[in-house]
């Protein structure tokens, strides 16, 4: 599932939405290809304008890691809001 309906939305709001968060990941992975290892702001400074927000980032991560194309790694990192963050590499 690329899009968590947790506002339980209908029809083509709902269509949109999936299609946004396919694109997103899509996107997500093609950062990883050219970077394979890396943490979720380091996806957010390399992602394109409009930048969506960290937490989208993170649901694309988790996305593509459910679906066997990205894995968490060990290391941290201090994030943007100095929280540690795992890495995560290309598949």
């Amino acid at each position: 599932m690329t899009y968590f309906n947790t506002t339980n939305l209908k029809g083509k709001e709902l269509s949109t939405r999936i299609a946004k968060a396919k694109t997103q990941n899509d996107k997500v992975m093609a950062i990883f290809t050219h970077r394979p290892i890396l943490s979720p702001s380091q996806v957010l400074f390399y992602f394109p304008e409009p930048k969506p927000l960290l937490t989208s980032i993170r649901r694309s991560i988790s996305v593509l890691t459910s679906q066997g194309k990205l894995e968490k790694m060990d290391q941290v990192r201090s994030g943007l809001y100095g929280a540690a963050e795992h890495y995560w590499k290309a598949l």
